[in-house]
């Protein structure tokens, strides 16, 4: 009987749980395409960014007892890469729900110190003709970056126990 808990078809899903015992055979050379289609990053950009996660970001990412930090990385991004639950995933990595939810936090928290490293607010302090142009938005949107500018990004937030978003 086809699992039903796998997006991938129950093929994939025998040979993920292959894989995915064992992160030094899907790091190994000559698995660059199984690496990109499990994580979405190209093995060059992988070993980047775990390099990046594990020197310089605040806080590091470090190895534990029974999960690498190769592996950690791999989790998160198998999750983020094909919106898979933790059910799937700890099924697939043979580690607890606790386990997965702790390594997709830790590598989350290190992964947020690349917006501080990369990412720079606008240099200039002036406030956009657009804003003071227009009675409805000055004085109220003087002192805001980015709110009006053509740079707005839509953010969305968990609202308590009704499981909604909220813009």
């Amino acid at each position: 009987m086809p699992r039903r808990d796998c997006h991938l078809g129950p093929e994939s899903c025998i040979q993920l749980r292959i894989v995915v015992r064992n992160c030094a055979e899907l790091r190994a050379p000559g698995s660059d395409e199984r690496l990109f289609n499990f994580t979405r990053l190209r093995r060059r950009t992988f070993e980047s960014l775990l390099d990046w996660l594990e020197t310089e970001a605040d806080p590091p990412l470090r190895s534990g007892r029974f999960v690498s930090s190769a592996q950690k990385l791999i989790i998160f991004m198998y999750i983020c890469a094909h919106n898979v639950r933790y059910r799937v995933v700890q099924e697939n990595f043979q580690h607890s729900r606790d386990t997965i939810s702790l390594v997709f936090y830790k590598v989350l928290d290190a992964m947020q110190s690349l917006y501080t490293a990369f990412v720079l607010p606008p240099e200039t302090e002036e406030v956009p003709e657009k804003i003071l142009e227009n009675p409805k938005f000055s004085p109220y949107f003087d002192d805001c970056v980015g709110a009006l500018d053509g740079s707005h990004v839509v953010v969305y937030a968990y609202r308590g126990g009704a499981g909604s978003l909220e813009e």
